[in-house]
C-alpha cells in the first residue's frame, strides 16, 4: 500500500513509453511483491477421517425434486382428511 495507510486504497498512474512497458511491468511487480508481508492466509479446513464424509453428494435433479414435493404435499393432504 503506497501512502497513507489509513485509506483503503491509493491509485497511481504513469505514464510509460512502448519500448519501457515490460521493465516497468517487471519492477512493479517486484515492488508489490515486496509489500505482500502484511497478508494472513486462509485458515485450512480439516478433511473428516472418512473417505465417504469427504465425498460429494450426488445431486437430485428437479424432476426428482418436484416429485418429491408432491409427494409430501399428497401425504399432507391425506393425514388432513
Amino acid at each position: 500500500m503506497i501512502g497513507d495507510r489509513r485509506k483503503k486504497y491509493t491509485k497511481i498512474s504513469s505514464m510509460v513509453e512502448a519500448q519501457d512497458v515490460a521493465p516497468f511491468q517487471l519492477a512493479v511487480g517486484n515492488i508489490i511483491r515486496l509489500h505482500f508481508d502484511g497478508l494472513q492466509r486462509r485458515p485450512v479446513k480439516k478433511k473428516k477421517p472418512c473417505p465417504e464424509a469427504n465425498a460429494r453428494k450426488p445431486r437430485k435433479s428437479k424432476a426428482q425434486k418436484r416429485a418429491e414435493k408432491k409427494a409430501k404435499l399428497e401425504a399432507v393432504k391425506a393425514d388432513a382428511a
